[in-house]
């Protein structure tokens, strides 16, 4: 509690303020909020608050689900396959019953260099484009070439 915020003094309007501020919820939008509930301060206050960070931690509460991480299936996948491969030894790669997994690292690892080459492609493309657009209205990306021939200096 500070002293002398008209926020952090009433405990009431502090929490869902202080939850409502966690979220990066504009101070406009939680000032009308907080009107309609009846704790009606300035702007300022609620900037002063944010900005001299008056606000509690704020707790996710328990029924509430962290947000999932974007994560890739190939390259989990992937990894765990290299795992397994690095720890078993060279005769278990040979066994039947084990090609299908090692199959499906295979195509895992294809799937991802697949993208990258979708990514390399594309951005190829753009520099492309862009020494042609260059070179029609003029502008040059590089430096020029000097034709002739270099001597070394001893």
């Amino acid at each position: 509690m500070s002293l002398g915020c008209r926020i952090c003094d009433d405990p009431a309007a502090r929490t869902p303020i202080d939850e409502m501020q966690f979220k990066n919820d504009p101070d406009a939008s939680i000032m009308r909020i907080m009107k309609m509930r009846g704790f009606d301060v300035g702007a300022s206050v609620y900037s002063r608050h944010r900005r001299e960070a008056h606000r509690m931690d704020y707790e996710p509460k328990e029924d509430e689900k962290p947000a999932l991480a974007k994560r890739d299936l190939a390259i989990l996948v992937r990894d765990k396959m290299y795992d397994a491969i690095e720890s078993l030894p060279a005769e278990a790669m040979l066994v039947k019953d084990f090609q299908p997994a090692l199959g499906n690292a295979i195509r895992a690892q294809g799937a991802i260099d697949k993208r990258e080459t979708k990514k390399v492609g594309g951005q190829t493309f753009i520099l492309q484009l862009a020494a042609a657009l260059g070179e029609r209205i003029g502008i040059t990306a590089g430096p020029e070439i000097i034709e002739g021939e270099a001597t070394l200096l001893d």
